[in-house]
Parts: C-alpha cells; sequence; structure tokens
C-alpha cells in the first residue's frame, strides 16, 4: 500500500514517515501545501493520505474536498491538534475516513491505518 503525508511541521513529517513505513507503506510522497497535496493525490493516487488540518495556503477540509472532486479514492486520516466536534464532523463530511489528534501516538496512527484499510 501506498501513502501521501500532507504536513507542514518537518518533524511531524518525519514522525508520520517513520511510522508509515515501520507499518509496511511505501511512502510515495510528502506535500507542505496543499496545492502540492492535490497535485501529489492525483498524480500518484495513493491508498493512504495523512492529511494536517491546517496547511499555510488552503485548509485541509479544503484541500480534501478538492482531491474528491478530482476523483482520488485514497482513505484520508486527518491530522489536527485542534479536535472539536464541529472540525471533526466537518472533516468527515467532506470524505475522511478517520480523524487523528496530535500529538500523534504510533500505536494509534497504526491502529486507524488498519481501520481504514479493512
Amino acid at each position: 500500500m501506498t501513502a501521501l503525508i500532507v504536513e507542514d511541521a518537518i518533524p511531524m513529517t518525519i514522525v508520520l514517515e517513520h511510522t508509515l513505513k515501520e507499518i509496511g507503506l511505501d511512502v510515495i510522497g510528502k506535500a507542505a501545501t496543499g496545492e502540492e497535496a492535490i497535485k501529489l493525490a492525483v498524480e500518484h493516487e495513493p491508498d493512504i493520505i495523512t492529511l494536517d488540518t491546517v496547511l499555510p495556503d488552503i485548509i485541509g477540509i479544503e484541500v480534501l474536498k478538492q482531491i474528491r472532486e478530482k476523483g482520488v479514492k485514497a482513505k484520508v486520516i486527518f491530522i489536527s491538534a485542534a479536535g472539536s466536534h464541529s472540525l471533526i464532523d466537518q472533516a468527515m463530511e467532506a470524505g475522511a475516513d478517520s480523524y487523528l489528534l496530535k500529538p500523534i501516538n504510533a500505536e494509534k496512527l497504526r491502529e486507524k491505518i488498519e481501520e481504514v484499510k479493512a
């Protein structure tokens, strides 16, 4: 399975990449902006996308809406420091498959990956 990491914080990107590789996923791309994420998602059609909610150019929910409009069927795990029910609801309505709060716990990420893979 392949994964795309969408995260603007380098330390978090490193943690996500290490964890995803440890789980056995092939990380085919890393994007620090929404525009880059949309481009890579359409080009590579990954199986799983980890998507930060706050990016420097476009909010994660808008990124998700755009990749869904472009036909990308990847399982999307939203990752955010904000855990309001409103934000979680918006993410799920936009087409997210799961939601994970920062700070990332490798075991919780593994569980979310297994949930969305099933």
